[in-house]
């Protein structure tokens, strides 16, 4: 099971990586406003014990904790549960400034794991964002996201533990047309 949490884990920095996120020049967490908005009201779970990571700086959830990084910097930052498993996760692109970790967020991330967009970097993050949301499948996501979550899944964002998320990801996935976000 421990190799299997880390091949996730490797997978998921992989594919965070192609899609214009992974790895910060800047790896501590401030206490800065407005860069990192973690969004919990949708969600009925206990804070107690959340973590907020980015990889190689964790700190317990405040709802006034801050991530601060630099307008060029891409990221990856999560909302861990007390086994270190990811219950939300937030991606930051190249010439933004905040990092939204949400259950959108985490859908849009959980679409990014189909193995078609490994290896890839997309031209324009923001329309692929923006494609991957508007998609007519992508509140079904967000719901069963949901459920995982609040029904205490113990890894709701592997598509192993979550196959219902998965199939659903995956069929967004295959239904996009991005041929032009990448070159």
């Amino acid at each position: 099971m421990k190799i299997m949490q880390w091949l996730l884990a490797g997978f998921m920095l992989v594919v965070l990586t192609a899609c214009g996120g992974g790895g910060t020049k800047q790896n501590t967490l401030n206490h800065k406003k407005n860069n990192v908005k973690v969004n919990l009201e949708q969600l009925n779970i206990d804070t107690n014990n959340l973590i907020v990571s980015n990889g190689s700086v964790s700190k317990p959830f405040s709802k006034n904790l801050d991530l601060n990084i630099s307008k060029e910097d891409k990221g990856a930052i999560g909302l861990f549960n007390k086994e270190n498993k990811p219950l939300l996760l937030g991606r930051k692109i190249a010439g933004e400034e905040n990092i939204e970790i949400s259950l959108e967020s985490s859908a849009e991330i959980f679409v990014l794991f189909h193995p078609m967009f490994n290896g890839m970097e997309s031209s324009n993050p923001k329309e692929l964002s923006k494609r991957i949301r508007s998609h007519k499948k992508f509140p079904d996501l967000v719901s069963q996201l949901k459920y995982e979550i609040e029904n205490k899944n113990p890894c709701p964002l592997d598509p192993i533990c979550s196959p219902k998320a998965r199939d659903i990801a995956i069929e967004i996935a295959e239904d996009l047309n991005i041929t032009d976000l990448y070159n």
